[in-house]
């Protein structure tokens, strides 16, 4: 993590043009099942979690200064084969930045997953796009989508969806309900996160 953020600091990496990638789960009703309290203390506010494995769905998407990507709704395990059609294709991802910034002057950001840093997409990968080389692993403090993925989160959860369909809807209204200026906000930020972890020592940060 130090290496990767020393080098992008030192360098002054333009950010910019970069297109910043991620999945995220996103759970049907409340997925956090253990409460931390005293022995014998019981107050109102405790709710009993009825549903052992509740439902979820991954998502993934994009965002960068010129072009944020429609979201994908993804079920089931990911392959690199599936990371492919349904995520960078299905995305309109290369279509959309090349659109935006002319073809090869734009640089793909997803995390070091196996389907996205396997052989197979990595080679096709290199046929549209330059990708971000070393992203260090266990860094959602470095990617600013994660951000965004909370917002989320907090702003479908207001809505309490009863069913998959009503969850997928409702995240997808909110990110095409995005403030611009929050994207750009956070891409803004990243100096500061690679400068934090390097004072960090490479530990977790306040991202």
């Amino acid at each position: 993590r130090i290496d990767f953020c020393q080098y992008h600091y030192n360098n002054n990496t333009n950010w910019d043009n970069y297109i910043l990638t991620d999945e995220s789960y996103f759970v049907l009703g409340q997925d956090k099942r253990w409460l931390q309290r005293r022995r014998g203390e019981v107050t109102p506010d405790i709710e009993l979690a009825l549903t052992k494995y509740p439902k979820k769905i991954m998502i993934y998407g994009g965002i960068s200064k010129k072009y944020t990507t429609p979201l994908i709704a993804l079920e089931g395990s990911i392959d690199s084969a599936r990371y492919m059609d349904d995520c960078i294709d299905g995305s309109g991802i290369i279509v959309g930045m090349n659109e935006a910034y002319s073809p090869f002057q734009w640089t793909l950001m997803q995390d070091g997953a196996t389907p996205h840093t396997s052989k197979l997409t990595m080679s096709y990968l290199s046929n549209y796009c330059n990708v971000l080389n070393g992203w260090p692993s266990n860094s959602p403090d470095l990617n600013p989508i994660e951000n965004l993925w909370a917002i989320l989160k907090a702003k479908v959860d207001e809505f309490n969806p009863q069913s998959v369909d009503d969850l997928i809807k409702l995240i997808f209204d909110a990110w095409e309900n995005l403030d611009v200026r929050l994207i750009y906000n956070l891409i803004d930020s990243i100096p500061s996160r690679l400068q934090a972890v390097i004072g960090n020592g490479g530990f977790p940060t306040k991202y």
